[in-house]
């Protein structure tokens, strides 16, 4: 189930990049997976996931609160019957296990971003901007039983890139290892986070004229020795994140 469970977050990826991706079954049927959060709604006295096309979502599987509290977040699979439809929802049958996003933390820097010892590699990394919030699907190869922490972090001495005529602005997925493993076999697990830029997407908007990219680099390898390091990866132009 778990190794299911991960193959199935990694391609969520590929939803990250639209506002809902959608293929419809029959003329009547629709596929989508969303990407959102929890609220629940007092007008219609259901708890709904809100889409990033700011629709709302509900399956029966939400009215389990404690499971699924407001604001907590959320990539679901889903098939939604287009006829008979109530009106201010839409009311939807999951297909899958819903995939919950942690919230993370987010770091600004005046620092290099040095590598540390018990920093670790992450084999592939995206995201998409939802009101302030960086959604983060990130790919690790780890040891069973490894327990990682995903972080986000900015350094203020780093190098601007420009595409466009607008500033990009460099933000690093880096992961970090808190507890041992449980055996020397490895495994392949897809971590979902979020982190909250309000404060730093605030002074860039105050400062950019215009709209403006953010792009995500992490480390597929790290070396350790007398002197950490690692090789980042750089994002091509087509996976950078606009922002307005």
């Amino acid at each position: 189930m778990n190794n299911n469970r991960n193959k199935a977050a990694w391609l969520a990826v590929l939803s990250l990049v639209g506002l809902v991706a959608c293929v419809g079954r029959s003329e009547n049927t629709l596929d989508q997976s969303v990407l959102g959060y929890m609220e629940y709604r007092n007008d219609i006295q259901k708890n709904v996931l809100i889409g990033r096309d700011l629709h709302a979502y509900h399956a029966p599987d939400f009215d389990e609160q404690s499971f699924f509290p407001p604001g907590s977040k959320w990539l679901i699979y889903c098939t939604a019957d287009m006829d008979n439809q109530p009106e201010g929802y839409r009311e939807v049958t999951l297909n899958g296990e819903p995939l919950p996003f942690i919230d993370g933390v987010f770091r600004q820097s005046a620092d290099t971003l040095q590598v540390q010892d018990n920093e670790q590699p992450v084999k592939k990394a995206r995201g998409t901007l939802f009101q302030n919030l960086l959604y983060v699907t990130s790919l690790h190869v780890d040891s069973i039983g490894q327990q990682n922490k995903v972080e986000l972090f900015y350094s203020e001495k780093d190098t601007l890139v420009y595409h466009a005529d607008r500033n990009v602005y460099t933000l690093y997925v880096r992961s970090f290892q808190e507890a041992a493993a449980q055996d020397t076999l490895m495994e392949e697990i897809t971590r979902c986070n979020t982190f909250d830029l309000s404060s730093f997407l605030d002074a860039k908007r105050a400062f950019e004229t215009d709209s403006f990219y953010i792009q995500l680099k992490y480390l597929t390898n790290v070396s350790k020795g007398e002197q950490n390091s690692g090789s980042p990866v750089t994002p091509t132009e087509k996976d950078y994140i606009p922002v307005r």
